[in-house]
């Protein structure tokens, strides 16, 4: 199957999850059950952005890119909840299922989803790399912000001073970020994946209505 059949299916089913879903989670009579199934959700849109990723000859690194990404995000997020000195005082619900130090195991994957995405945006461009890192980190503390609007009104984290995260929380992301999209590009610098892009954007679409519901 060639790049551009794999792009339009995949394409094609992150648009009918993102609608879908937002019908579900602004629905009264099966919120809750679409709530449960953000986990899923965000799972299979990983899936489908590896399954288009090029090139495919650097799976190695694209495996340890993941791996170092999902074990960053767990680990920063465990001292985060455990210490309330990182992102501010919060604790996550069990909504979004299996947890490890008291942080579910598809947060892990969501930061490697969100730099992936955030990375190849910014990997074609020809800027200078400390612009092309910057950018991305900042890119993805807008990403947060709409993501923080998002979990607070499904009950999926819960901050426990004010019941909103304080800037602490976005100035963290913005460190975070660097570091993350730093070994991005580290790794792999060459990536070529529109379908990433498309779910970075359809993403953004999605809080933005969710949060307008």
């Amino acid at each position: 199957m060639n790049w551009l059949t794999k792009f339009r299916i995949s394409a094609f089913l992150i648009m009918v999850f993102n609608a879908v879903g937002c019908i579900g989670l602004n629905s009264h009579c099966c919120r809750n059950y679409f709530e449960r199934l953000s986990a899923a959700n965000l799972l299979l849109s990983f899936a489908l952005v590896l399954w288009c990723h090029h090139p495919v000859f650097n799976k190695k690194k694209l495996f340890a890119f993941i791996l170092l990404v999902w074990v960053f995000g767990i680990l920063v997020e465990a001292i985060g909840v455990s210490t309330g000195v990182v992102f501010g005082k919060y604790h996550y619900t069990s909504a979004l299922g299996i947890a490890i130090f008291k942080v579910p195991l598809i947060i892990g994957l969501n930061w490697v989803l969100l730099t992936y995405a955030t990375g190849v945006t910014f990997s074609t461009l020809r800027i200078p790399f400390w612009v092309k890192v910057n950018a991305g980190a900042l890119l993805m503390v807008l990403c947060d912000i709409l993501l923080e609007k998002f979990a607070i009104k499904h009950n999926f984290w819960v901050w426990e001073l004010t019941g909103h995260p304080p800037l602490l929380n976005f100035f963290a992301w913005w460190v975070f970020s660097l570091f993350t999209i730093t070994l991005f590009s580290w790794l792999i610098p060459d990536t070529r994946n529109k379908l990433a892009v498309f779910y970075f954007m359809a993403l953004l679409l999605f809080l933005l209505t969710d949060f307008l519901l």
